[in-house]
């Protein structure tokens, strides 16, 4: 982690209603205080004021929940608060999470008006049935319009897209990415549906209700997706994420190449630095206990700190930067996790990976080769001592 470079996660924990395949903390709330969250996400900021102090500001990351349901004013507010205490340039990433449904024209004047740079659109689908499916509340006769919103706003901006449905055959996920091509600027999310516990999916697939896609199945998608998007000159470089040259998330690979981050609001999680240790962080997650204890600069009860061990960090690290492409080094391993790499990692299976064609090895840097990339976890867990 870098002393100077830091991103901040700011978490909106309110949707317009709870996708059946969601496991996020997030809920449905009628009554929002737009003054007390304003105070809130002010109040936090200055609890970490000397954490703060001196770090370059790389990005910031507006999450949820849906963030384009709360008024500008809290993010432009958030960010107002925030030039007081790092330094912000014009160069920082800036982005919130919007839903068709929940977005407008005015509105998304209003954000960027408030200092939104990068929108991440929940698209999810081009296909009615898949969005009726995903428990989505908007059709993709408002999709397409709100991108198209988004694109004469925003320079920069991305949507997200889920496949591997039940009955989603393959034809029907490709004229998904073809219709994509018509609307993207340089950056896609691209997310395996998951049945996630605690989720209506969830449920319903204990109950026999619903059948998640055989892994060979996914597996095919997931390879003819990559296909795909390599032939129109979109880079593969997080195992979720494609983007053309210059548009990648800098927000996210912050947290990939474990960069420094702090987390705000209720459920938010932070990896921080200080006096050479390495603290997890991690909010509550109720909102409104939250944010009354957020409230009151006095009260710290709401906000988790642990200090990581070497292991730990070497663990996370490590499965981390796996995800991304170009993996990682040795000399930032040791810079970042304070340990020597043969200390957490087993050498002869790495070898053995790297004979077998998993994994690129060189000596001195690791990377999951692209043959393998759905197998990184397994691949990670294999290799840490």
């Amino acid at each position: 982690m870098s002393l100077d470079n830091i991103s901040i996660y700011v978490h909106w924990p309110f949707c317009a209603s709870k996708c059946p395949y969601c496991s996020f903390n997030s809920y449905v709330s009628k009554n929002i205080d737009s003054d007390k969250w304003i105070l809130a996400y002010s109040t936090e900021l200055k609890r970490y004021k000397d954490l703060l102090n001196g770090k370059n500001l790389q990005s910031v990351f507006f999450g949820g929940g849906t963030p384009s349901l709360a008024e500008p004013r809290i993010i432009g507010s958030f960010l107002d608060s925030l030039t007081n205490y790092v330094n912000f340039n014009k160069n920082v990433e800036i982005t919130l999470e919007a839903n068709p449904s929940t977005a407008d024209l005015n509105n998304m004047f209003d954000f960027r008006l408030a200092g939104i740079n990068r929108v991440s659109l929940g698209v999810q689908s081009f296909n009615d049935n898949s969005l009726s499916l995903l428990g989505r509340n908007h059709d993709v006769e408002q999709a397409v319009k709100m991108i198209e919103i988004v694109s004469d706003i925003f320079e920069n901006y991305s949507f997200d897209l889920i496949y591997a449905l039940p009955d989603q055959e393959m034809v029907e996920w490709l004229a998904d990415l073809s219709m994509a091509m018509n609307f993207v600027a340089g950056h896609l999310s691209l997310y395996q549906l998951s049945f996630d516990s605690g989720t209506k999916f969830y449920k319903e697939m204990l109950l026999g209700r619903m059948k998640p896609k055989m892994d060979e199945q996914s597996a095919v998608m997931y390879y003819t997706t990559k296909c795909f998007l390599e032939s129109k000159g979109f880079e593969h470089y997080e195992v979720s994420n494609y983007s053309r040259y210059g548009m990648k998330c800098v927000h996210n690979l912050n947290y990939w190449t474990y960069g420094e981050y702090l987390g705000i609001g209720p459920g938010a999680a932070g990896r921080i630095k200080k006096n050479g240790n390495v603290y997890s962080t991690l909010s509550i997650s109720s909102p409104s206990k939250w944010l009354d204890a957020a409230c009151c600069i006095n009260n710290n009860n709401h906000t988790v700190s642990s200090a990581l061990s070497i292991k730990e960090r070497a663990i996370e690290f490590v499965a981390m930067n796996m995800r991304i492409n170009s993996g990682f080094n040795f000399q930032d391993f040791n810079i970042k996790v304070g340990g020597k790499i043969d200390d957490f990692v087993n050498m002869p299976r790495l070898e053995l990976l790297q004979s077998t064609n998993f994994i690129n090895f060189d000596g001195c840097a690791i990377s999951v080769a692209e043959n393998s990339r759905l197998l990184t976890d397994y691949i990670t867990e294999y290799i840490i001592i």
